[in-house]
């Protein structure tokens, strides 16, 4: 039993892992242009991993704080739903330090960006359950709310900068 669970787990991790970079197989001694294309490739892996991840989290939040507002989750409960998140949130902020080496040159600042964003949704997060602890005060949802779309536009600003850059470094080549 234990060999069956240990054996899903690695099966489970690697495809992580290898989109993260982990286990490329990309040759850093490679000076040609077939090694600058992977590691673009690999490092739109982990931007569309990161999203995708991130959007599945914001999705279940913002669908939480609608059932909030609309008062079919009690504060105790909300923050419960949070807490839920926290690891997850803190995992794939995490896996962006994993590649910070793979990143191109011309992609650092963005990366830095990204990675802020994601530490902004944590953050959200770690508000939410602070809020919902406290029981002097009430959750502020408007401002749960605003930090909210605030990361939704902010993602949907990443995602475009880097498309343009992309169609950028394709005209370019």
């Amino acid at each position: 039993m234990k060999r069956i669970f240990l054996s899903m787990m690695i099966a489970l991790t690697m495809p992580l892992l290898s989109s993260c970079g982990f286990f490329s197989e990309n040759d850093d001694t490679d000076s040609g242009a077939g090694g600058k294309d992977e590691e673009a490739v690999n490092y739109s892996d982990v931007i569309t991993q990161t999203m995708n991840e991130s959007n599945e989290l914001l999705q279940d939040f913002n669908q939480a704080l609608d059932s909030f507002y609309a008062n079919q989750l009690t504060e105790k409960t909300f923050g419960e739903r949070m807490e839920e998140y926290i690891p997850r949130a803190n995992e794939i902020a995490g896996n962006l330090d994993n590649v910070m080496y793979d990143v191109e040159p011309g992609l650092h600042e963005f990366h830095r960006s990204l990675i802020d964003l994601t530490n902004q949704q944590h953050q959200m997060f770690l508000d939410a359950v602070d809020m919902a602890n406290d029981e002097d005060k009430n959750v502020d949802k408007e401002t749960l709310r605003e930090q909210y779309s605030s990361i939704k536009q902010t993602q949907a600003t990443l995602i475009e900068e880097y498309q343009t850059k992309q169609m950028e470094t394709e005209e370019e080549n």
